[in-house]
């Protein structure tokens, strides 16, 4: 190619085409990791990502539990659910798992625990992590 001719106008289309190519790619890997946001806001609120320890298993678990009559080893499932529960790491900072622990601590009328795991709903609150609203017997914080 001699230095004073332009180059052709293929070659101005294939880098226009590559380029176009690799933004494309780009964006759909970000997509497919999560990294973009697509919602409504206010300006002043966060955007709260959150890893569930107590996921769907536990609320249904609980859910069932909490409809069937309580016969035979009823108090037994109960405590080996929120067992369970207390023993996973992370438990303190998932708002199902603690309001499924306030509630088992509410039956059992164990007012340490309830007021240790309604003081970490409270704070889990303040952060915009709430109950999965499935939860059978969810209620409102202010009436706990």
């Amino acid at each position: 190619m001699d230095p004073g001719k332009k180059p052709k106008k293929n070659t101005t289309v294939i880098i226009s085409a590559a380029v176009g190519l690799v933004l494309v790619a780009g964006l759909v890997v970000t997509g497919l990791a999560g990294l973009w946001y697509v919602g409504v806001k206010t300006p002043m609120q966060k955007v709260v990502i959150q890893a569930a320890v107590c996921g769907n298993k536990d609320v249904d678990s609980y859910n069932s539990l909490i409809n069937s009559e309580p016969l035979g080893d009823y108090i037994n499932q109960i405590d080996a659910l929120a067992s369970g529960i207390e023993n996973r790491g992370g438990n303190e900072n998932d708002a199902t798992c603690q309001y499924i622990l306030w509630s088992i601590a509410h039956m059992e009328t164990n007012e340490a625990k309830q007021k240790l795991y309604l003081n970490n709903i409270e704070k889990l609150n303040a952060k915009g992590d709430y109950p999965d609203n499935r939860i059978y017997n969810l209620r409102d914080i202010n009436l706990m």
